[in-house]
């Protein structure tokens, strides 16, 4: 639900990660400030709110958001104070030689990993769909037999299996129990096909 935000983040990377390339040959150092949530009147300036625009969505879509709201509510629950992130500005507009990528938080560090050490995509795809609507995951596994949109069962789905696959240690970093684990064990995960 946030694919428009998304899509103009990976822009500014894109291009950041570009001009990183060859500003230093003008004098020019390019830094990515990367942060999570922060506290901001974002929200409070959306026209409609959060979800505005989907009042006119079918009512399965309307749900999907309602749980993905929730677990969205609780990263702003822990979101960062701007003077945080500003003191991370202030660093590497400071550093003598500085870095490409600046984190203003570890949390979202084992996911960023993910996406190099699964060239794949799926354990990326896995732990975003976990962290996004694993309350609905739980009420729906509550009721007998019935499944989650979206996630593939164990009949239509076929073990793909990585050396040193990463998802043990990152669903560790990320929290997640050993049932919470995408896949069957701790060296694979699932790829419906």
């Amino acid at each position: 639900f946030h694919e428009v935000y998304c899509a103009s983040k990976f822009a500014l990377e894109g291009l950041c990660e570009s001009l990183a390339i060859l500003l230093p040959l003008f004098g020019v150092h390019v830094s990515l400030i990367e942060c999570g949530a922060v506290h901001t009147a974002f929200y409070e300036k959306l026209v409609g709110g959060p979800g505005g625009a989907l009042e006119r969505a079918d009512a399965q879509t309307r749900h999907l958001f309602a749980h993905y709201l929730r677990g969205y509510e609780q990263a702003l629950s822990e979101a960062q104070d701007p003077e945080e992130v500003t003191e991370l500005f202030l660093t590497a507009m400071r550093a003598p030689q500085p870095a490409l990528r600046y984190f203003s938080t570890n949390r979202f560090l084992p996911l960023a990993r993910m996406r190099t050490e699964d060239p794949s995509g799926s354990s990326y795809v896995a732990a975003m769909h976990q962290e996004a609507f694993s309350n609905l995951q739980t009420q729906e596994n509550a009721k007998a037999g019935a499944q989650v949109p979206g996630v593939s069962d164990t009949a239509s789905s076929a073990l793909i299996c990585l050396p040193e696959c990463a998802i043990p240690r990152v669903a560790s970093e990320l929290g997640w129990s050993a049932s919470d684990k995408p896949g069957q064990d701790n060296s694979c995960y699932q790829q419906k096909i």
